[in-house]
């Protein structure tokens, strides 16, 4: 794998050398959970100062994301969306029920969000990836660099990961950007599965795909350090 896809778990006083290094620490300091750096940006939970940053993000890409990824919901307003999506991560982690991440860059600068929801520990320990990035940053891998960091994160075994077996990806037959992702990544297709996501008001067909800590071996050496 890509070293773009290494990431590193970041708390305070570990591995805190470099300018992405200081911004994690200094954001692990202010949310009490774990925050992740790829070579470019560092993938951590929203905090309430990223209002203008995440809105920002959201309206730059809100025609491709109401086409694709959806995050209004009918008649939401951005601030309305905004302090949902706040909700929505702190039950995340409160449950255990989801990693929610936005990626940034060292002058907080929004790129786009990485999320695992509808983490399940049962008989089968899994969840469901999913992630989008701003449109006017698209085509620099950094979809790659975000997705491959939170899968490895994922994948690695507790307490430095989340522990999990598999992940799947849902995805749109002519969405060609997310599927090249998934290949690069290794995510290889369910045969004889689909799933029916609703967007934009309709349910459409989405081809389901899965990867494995078998399939992502080193998912375990990705993460290191403490929550």
């Amino acid at each position: 794998m890509s070293s773009k896809l290494y990431a590193r778990a970041m708390a305070p006083g570990l591995d805190a050398a470099g300018p992405l290094g200081e911004l994690a620490t200094r954001h692990a300091l202010e949310v009490p959970s774990r925050i992740l750096t790829t070579e470019r940006f560092v993938l951590r939970p929203l905090v309430a100062d990223d209002r203008a940053a995440f809105l920002d993000a959201i309206r730059v890409s809100r025609a491709e994301l109401d086409r694709t990824h959806p995050l209004h919901e009918p008649g939401e307003s951005d601030d309305e969306l905004f302090l949902r999506q706040l909700r929505l991560q702190a039950e995340g982690e409160r449950t255990g029920r989801a990693c929610r991440r936005v990626g940034a860059f060292l002058d907080g600068t929004i790129l786009g969000a990485f999320n695992v929801n509808a983490i399940a520990r049962g008989l089968s320990f899994e969840g469901e990836l999913s992630w989008w990035v701003r449109t006017d940053m698209a085509g620099r891998g950094l979809a790659s660099e975000g997705v491959g960091a939170l899968a490895a994160h994922a994948l690695a075994d507790l307490p430095g990961g989340l522990g999990l077996h598999t992940l799947h990806a849902m995805i749109e037959p002519g969405n060609r950007a997310s599927l090249r992702i998934a290949a690069k990544l290794g995510f290889t297709a369910v045969r004889g599965v689909s799933a029916r996501v609703r967007v934009a008001g309709e349910w459409r067909a989405h081809d389901v795909f899965a990867l494995t800590s078998e399939s992502f071996p080193d998912a375990s050496t990705r993460t290191r350090g403490r929550a």
